[in-house]
Order: C-alpha cells, then sequence, then structure tokens
C-alpha cells in the first residue's frame, strides 16, 4: 500500500511444484498506474528480509517471462541471479542462507 492505495501484490509460495526442500517461489504485480516507481523492488527486498528470518527458508526462486523486461531488470536489481532461459520462462534465484 501507499497513501491508503494498493498499488499491487507479492507473494512467496514454498509448495510450488517445480520446487526442491528450502526452496520458495515470488510472485508479484505491481498495476499499470503505478509501474516504474520502484515498487516492485522495494516490495521484493522486504519480502526477502522477512524469508531471510524463515529457517525452512534456504532460497529464493522466480520464474519471469522472457518478454518483461521491467521485470528481468527488477530481479537483477535486487540480486537474484539468472540461472536458466527458456523461450517461455527465465528462472531466477538467490540463495537466502
Amino acid at each position: 500500500m501507499v497513501d491508503d492505495e494498493v498499488v499491487g501484490w507479492i507473494d512467496s509460495d514454498p509448495d510450488a511444484s517445480q520446487l526442491t526442500e528450502g526452496e520458495t517461489n515470488i510472485g508479484y504485480c505491481v498495476f499499470a498506474a503505478h509501474r516504474r516507481k520502484g515498487y516492485a523492488a522495494e516490495a521484493l527486498l522486504l519480502l526477502l528480509e522477512g524469508l531471510r528470518s524463515d529457517e525452512r527458508v534456504r532460497t529464493a526462486t522466480m520464474e519471469i517471462d522472457p518478454l518483461n523486461g521491467a521485470s528481468l531488470r527488477v530481479a537483477e536489481k535486487v540480486g537474484f541471479e539468472e540461472v536458466a532461459r527458456t523461450t517461455d520462462s527465465v528462472r531466477f534465484r538467490m540463495t537466502l542462507r
């Protein structure tokens, strides 16, 4: 929320089928009217801070559409490393502990 307005959402899913034990997958969306203001990176950093305190989570992952340049840049900006790429998806990961 920014100034009492919802600008998007973010979540962490440790139960996604492609994950191994200790991993969680992060997804987010910033609503169109609020994009390009740094909210995605800020939300990711806050979520990662919380995940670092969860002893069950060692690694965060993200799956991003290769045509979504803004999200690709956000992932790199906050420190995720690209680990795989297909025509449909770019996979990022970050070791938290």
